[in-house]
């Protein structure tokens, strides 16, 4: 029983990471608009929009997929990490163009 009690963590903690990486890169995509696609004479995008448009350009392009020697927990810090810098370049990046 301990192989299934292992497995559901493993599932529960991919559901949640995976929420959290959603959302985290709709927070970037929202703000990106905002900064870099805005002043380019572009409307405005709300973060309904901006989810919508992650759905669609996850499901177009490849994903980064765990390796199975890996642990989950290490593979979700590892995704976080890399979208926490994408988004403080992002920023860096708008403050330098202002």
């Amino acid at each position: 029983m301990t192989i299934f009690k292992e497995n559901n963590q493993g599932c529960l903690l991919t559901l949640i990471g995976g929420t959290l990486f959603l959302l985290l890169k709709t927070i970037i995509l929202y703000f990106f608009w905002e900064w870099f696609v805005q002043p380019l004479g572009m409307s405005e995008i709300n973060l309904a929009q901006s989810l919508g448009l992650i759905l669609v350009l996850d499901f177009l392009k490849f994903k980064k997929t765990k390796k199975d020697d890996v642990p989950t927990w290490v593979f979700i810090l590892d995704v976080l990490v890399n979208l926490s810098i994408l988004l403080g370049l992002g920023y860096l990046i708008h403050c330098i163009l202002l």
